[in-house]
């Protein structure tokens, strides 16, 4: 089973490195930015969200190259991530006021800065999920 999960990171890793540059960049910019959260998860409850959907977004990846091999994984990614970020951003425009508006009226550093986080995350999903929204869209019509 180990063999198996070691080819699909393989094949991954050969898909992901025929992305452009500057797909590979916002890639590194999401992933950065998303565990970044691991500096808030102990005091605020939207970064491990962040990075439970981050970690299963990977898994269900693997996944899908595992099982469907011959889907290129940008696709599979696409998908999940539409799937599994829709309700983060869903529950992040809910709590608004307690994720970004407190933090920032609350005037301490620490608090304010998580709420510059929440609000580049929350910028970061829109546009992605623009991105993959267009993909889908190529996807389906090619």
């Amino acid at each position: 089973m180990w063999e198996i999960i070691v080819q699909a990171v393989a094949e991954r890793q050969v898909e992901v490195a025929r992305l452009p540059d500057g797909v590979k960049a916002w890639v590194a910019f999401m992933r950065g930015i998303f565990f970044a959260g691991i500096v808030f998860a102990p005091w605020f409850k939207f970064p491990r969200f962040v990075i439970l959907t981050m970690v299963l977004t990977a898994f269900i990846i693997i996944l899908g190259k595992i099982f469907f091999p011959q889907v290129d994984t940008i696709i599979v990614g696409t998908v999940s991530q539409l799937i599994l970020w829709t309700p983060l951003l869903i529950y992040l425009l809910y709590n608004l006021r307690q994720n970004i508006i407190l933090p920032f009226q609350s005037g301490r550093k620490f608090s304010v800065i998580y709420g510059v986080w929440v609000a580049i995350v929350g910028g970061t999903i829109t546009i992605s999920h623009g991105f993959n929204l267009v993909g889908v869209v190529k996807f389906i019509v090619s």
